[in-house]
């Protein structure tokens, strides 16, 4: 893929290198919690990356090693099926690297998912126009604690 006439490339981190890559990429993955309402906290996302029980996937412009995008990953068993979840994704220039989606599906597929799952805000049916959606999670706060 070509973002801004540089290669762009998504790659599954290592566990082993999250650390190195985490803090170049951490206020994508900020800002996609923040925008879902915080679903997922920091805290909760970097106690699961640092056990490996979330992936770690990054676009990255080669030429100048520039980082534009971060999602995180999980598998699980769902009613009997194997899942891929796409729990927090967030970056720039994404008409650039969202194509690469299949890449993580094909990653599923590997891993043995029947099925790919994204939770988050209605906007995103129109950039993963191939997932079909399947429901509405809604949430209402009923107590606040400060």
């Amino acid at each position: 893929m070509d973002c801004l006439g540089i290669a762009t490339r998504i790659w599954l981190v290592p566990p082993p290198m999250v650390p190195d890559v985490l803090p170049r990429v951490r206020p994508y993955l900020r800002a996609a919690y923040l925008a879902s309402g915080n679903n997922y906290d920091e805290p909760v996302m970097l106690k699961e990356l640092s056990k490996a029980r979330l992936a770690l996937w990054v676009a990255v412009r080669e030429d100048e090693q520039i980082f534009d995008a971060a999602m995180t990953t999980r598998i699980y068993q769902l009613e009997g099926s194997r899942v891929c979840q796409i729990v927090a994704l967030g970056g720039r220039h994404m008409p650039q690297w969202i194509e690469f989606m299949q890449l993580i599906e094909a990653y599923a597929r590997n891993m043995a998912c029947d099925r790919m799952r994204v939770e988050g805000r209605v906007g995103w049916t129109r950039k993963l126009p191939s997932f079909v959606r399947v429901g509405v999670i809604l949430e209402k706060r009923v107590r606040d604690d400060g």
